[in-house]
């Protein structure tokens, strides 16, 4: 196999020949290999389940190419299909995506992971739907969120569910900061307990400063000491 025919498959896909680099870049090995024997194929199955080129070039481009030699490609197919995600919209491929990069027992310890939170495979299912992220995170990280989340501050373990976005966000820069100040805003009746919490931890630091910390300082002047972790919230 010549280089120039790989590259000239790869490139029809992607679109240009800087992409098609980008592209052979995270692994050399395809110079060598026959893309009729495994890329192609595997293009023409994305195609038969209605993906959009724009949507299959952006997966190209976005996975570890080494990855599309899996022959679990269909069985992943179909089971992004099975959870509800709609070919034509890019949730699909980002789907794709993550099950391309996790082995199959990688997949279950996550899944056990969540149950352990008491979340059900729907449940697990419905968060990765909203959040294909979700089932990326480290082990460290789900567990580090949720016990600050559930144990630390009091929340139901499905709040994550509804708001997977939630479980990616920094834990030590933005979760734990914006919570321990909502908690003492809360405590001194200054903001109401139903607070959207989601809201709060998705905003700009400049909008959360501008309406939790800014507004409240003057009346509560250790606020500012509880936001960077000078000080414990009561």
């Amino acid at each position: 196999m010549t280089i120039k025919p790989v590259v000239g498959v790869i490139r029809s896909i992607v679109g240009t020949e800087r992409n098609a680099i980008t592209v052979i870049r995270r692994s050399f090995w395809m110079l060598v290999t026959d893309p009729q024997t495994w890329l192609v194929p595997n293009i023409a199955l994305l195609r038969s389940y209605g993906v959009p080129e724009s949507n299959i070039k952006k997966l190209l481009l976005r996975t570890s190419s080494t990855l599309w030699t899996a022959n679990w490609m269909n069985e992943i197919l179909e089971q992004v299909k099975k959870m509800k995600f709609d070919p034509a919209k890019y949730e699909f491929v980002k789907a794709i995506d993550v099950l391309l990069s996790l082995s199959k027992s990688s997949w279950e310890a996550k899944i056990n992971i969540y149950k352990m939170w008491g979340w059900s495979e729907e449940e697990i299912y419905m968060a990765f739907t909203k959040q294909t992220q979700c089932m990326k995170l480290s082990k460290k990280k789900i567990m580090g969120t949720m016990e600050f989340i559930v144990n630390k501050m009091g929340y139901d373990p499905l709040l994550c569910v509804k708001y997977p976005l939630l479980l990616a966000l920094s834990l030590e820069k933005r979760v734990i900061p914006r919570l321990l100040v909502l908690r003492v805003l809360i405590s001194d009746g200054l903001v109401r307990k139903d607070c959207s919490i989601y809201t709060l931890l998705c905003m700009t630091d400049e909008k959360f400063k501008e309406i939790f910390l800014t507004k409240f300082v003057e009346k509560i002047p250790k606020l500012l000491d509880v936001y960077h972790g000078k000080m414990n919230a009561v």
